[in-house]
């Protein structure tokens, strides 16, 4: 009789073993990312640097539409202050191709 309750106390147990490794695998997302997860402050600095780069494609679209070329460099950007021109992370200047009209953070291509 003892065999038996020994017996079902180990199966419950690895019962509940596997329930709380998928539960951590699930809230984890099973990800090498998850292992890895960035803290949220530097996730909403990254998030900071690809606004500013949306918000400086979009006034460069703007300036081709009125102007029929891209801008030469990002100071010609009437509505983009210079401080806006920086990663908020490392403080590097974004990259500009004056051919293409294209920005990107040289830390975060």
């Amino acid at each position: 009789m003892r065999t038996y309750a020994l017996f079902g106390l180990t199966i419950g147990l690895v019962v509940v073993g596997i329930i709380v490794y998928r539960a951590g695998v699930i809230y984890t997302r099973g990800t090498r990312e998850a292992q890895h997860a960035v803290a949220p402050p530097e996730k909403a600095r990254n998030l900071d640097c690809q606004l500013r780069i949306k918000k400086i494609q979009d006034a460069i679209q703007l300036y081709f539409i009125e102007n029929g070329k891209y801008p030469e460099q990002l100071s010609d950007l009437n509505d983009i202050p210079g401080s806006e021109t920086f990663c908020p992370i490392t403080g590097q200047p974004y990259q500009y191709d004056y051919r293409t009209g294209n920005v990107f953070c040289p830390q975060h291509r």
